[in-house]
């Protein structure tokens, strides 16, 4: 009978211990609704507390939880007067346009926003980081810059530089307009009426209009990057775009481009960083699929796994997840997408039952760990990744898929429910 009773008290005490070694490294944190904190995001903000570069990646670019997740922490950290510097998943030019607006240079973010070529930043989630950026930096004494890393269309670049030419060379300015053709030239809040995109075709005639753009340009700049001023600078980096946007356009290997492309964004990413502050941080808004610190699905180097061969564990990759909802991504079938609760056993479903409403995982600690370590080498299943696109496999929309998590991200943030981003109004 005693040993029965010693049987039953080791049953209960077991039952009551935790049965996951990763509970630990799994915080639970506010949902959008809540109100955060650095005291409610703090395992958080002490897991980056050395990290020069924060890459934050979505699971989907049209989840609104996401961008709001996103959101807060940018302002909590900006409010902290520790970050300066926002690089985003945007042209060199609709950047420079952002950074005018939140500078108090322009007044029209919303015609700035619906400009854009691409429907992922057109939303009302965006708009709202924008508008308090600008509120913050008519008080702050270091001011947070917008910059953009892509060169995917660089018509937005050209009306820059040739804007800044004209302020000391109005016919030089005239005729490279004219030579170049102007509608091929962004306006103040829209795309060029000719827009050329790098994964459409690019007649041979136009590219070597480019071409010659760009010889002018490198004529008018004497070969290197003025220093006299930050607006001659400016210009120069606008120059460097346009560069970028060919050179990736003459490749005719998708997997090449794809991978200069991240090379690009590396490249554009790094100059930001090293124009930034001494001691202050910037943060890297894009996708998981860029973020992330392994070979890419294509097995090239993205974004983040360049990040973090350059700045080592000054780099640290947020990776997104989430549970069920829908998002918006457009596909034959339809904008919106629903997305069913995640299936019993992936890693999706074991975060989410571990806190809550949404949950921050700190994989750089789990990885360390003589417990969890070893569990994590086994593939988990995540959140397939949607970016312009719908994950599909033989034409059927899949909702997971398998991924080694050692030295993918450095951090989970996964979110409960999520819903569809908003798109502005015209």
């Amino acid at each position: 009978m005693k040993h029965c009773v010693w049987i039953i008290l080791l049953l209960a005490t077991c039952a009551a211990a935790d049965p996951t070694p990763h509970a630990e490294f799994a915080h639970p944190m506010p949902g959008v609704d809540a109100e955060w904190s650095a005291t409610s995001l703090a395992p958080f903000l002490e897991a980056i507390r050395d990290v020069r570069i924060l890459g934050l990646g979505e699971t989907t670019h049209g989840c609104s939880e996401m961008f709001a997740a996103k959101r807060r922490i940018i302002r909590l950290m900006v409010e902290q007067e520790s970050v300066e510097t926002l690089v985003f998943e945007l042209s060199v030019g609709e950047g420079a346009d952002l950074d005018d607006y939140v500078s108090g240079k322009r007044d029209d973010v919303r015609e700035i926003l619906n400009g854009l070529p691409l429907w992922m930043f057109r939303v009302e989630e965006f708009e709202e980081l924008l508008v308090w950026i600008r509120e913050h930096n008519l008080q702050a004494e270091h001011p947070v810059r917008i910059v953009g890393m892509e060169s995917q269309y660089c018509d937005r670049s050209i009306r820059h530089v040739l804007e800044s030419i004209e302020k000391e060379d109005p016919a030089l300015a005239r005729e490279l307009r004219e030579a170049f053709g102007a509608q091929r030239i962004a306006g103040p809040s829209s795309s060029a009426e000719e827009f050329h995109f790098l994964y459409q075709p690019i007649p041979s005639d136009v590219l070597g209009d480019f071409q010659q753009l760009h010889r002018s340009l490198r004529d008018h700049f004497g070969g290197r990057q003025p220093a006299d001023s930050d607006e001659e600078a400016d210009a120069y980096r606008h120059f460097k775009s346009i560069e970028q946007f060919i050179a990736l356009a003459v490749l005719e290997d998708p997997m090449a481009r794809a991978q200069l492309r991240d090379y690009v964004m590396f490249v554009n990413v790094m100059s930001a960083v090293e124009r930034s502050r001494p001691g202050s941080r910037t943060i890297v808004w894009s996708h998981n699929e860029h973020v992330l610190k392994q070979v890419g699905n294509g097995g090239y180097d993205v974004l983040g796994r360049q990040l973090e061969r350059w700045y080592g564990t000054s780099y640290y990759a947020l990776g997104f997840d989430f549970g069920s909802g829908r998002y918006n991504a457009p596909d034959a079938g339809g904008f919106v997408h629903e997305v069913p609760a995640p299936e019993p056993g992936s890693f999706t479903a074991l975060l989410l039952s571990l806190g809550g409403p949404d949950v921050f995982y700190d994989l750089r600690a789990a990885e360390a760990s003589v417990e969890a370590g070893p569990l994590l080498s086994e593939p988990q299943s995540l959140r397939a990744s949607a970016g312009g696109y719908v994950p599909k496999e033989n034409g059927v929309m899949i909702h997971s898929r398998e991924v080694t998590l050692p030295g993918r991200y450095d951090g989970l943030w996964s979110i409960a429910e999520v819903r569809p981003t908003t798109f502005l109004a015209l």
